[in-house]
């Protein structure tokens, strides 16, 4: 069975205004997709996410390739191939990537 290619219809890259998120989530986690912007997100925020044991939902990536290169970005993160549209659309959110955690949802 393979994940890849995993794609998030009606989910983009871009801007994610924060807010605060007030129902309890298990776990912190956060979307990401392979391009540019989310793994220079994923960087930056790397340490944050990894302090709340957030996992990750890859929500775009073409090929084991695209897998690897956010795996090593991730630097430890666990990451999933997932579709997330259902769960962006439940949380109102249209791009990505973003986190959830700590009682909101920030970019």
């Amino acid at each position: 069975m393979t994940l890849l290619p995993i794609r998030s219809p009606g989910l983009t890259a871009g801007p994610v205004p924060a807010r605060p998120f007030d129902t309890p989530v298990p776990v912190a986690f956060f979307m990401i997709g392979s391009d540019d912007e989310s793994l220079q997100w994923l960087r930056k925020y790397r340490d944050l996410l990894l302090s709340q044991s957030a996992v990750g939902l890859l929500v775009d990536a073409s090929d084991k390739e695209d897998l690897e290169v956010v795996a090593e970005a991730a630097g430890g993160l666990p990451i999933t191939p997932a579709s997330g549209e259902d769960i962006a659309k439940a949380l109102g959110v249209k791009h990505y990537p973003f986190a959830v955690s700590e009682g909101r949802i920030w970019q």
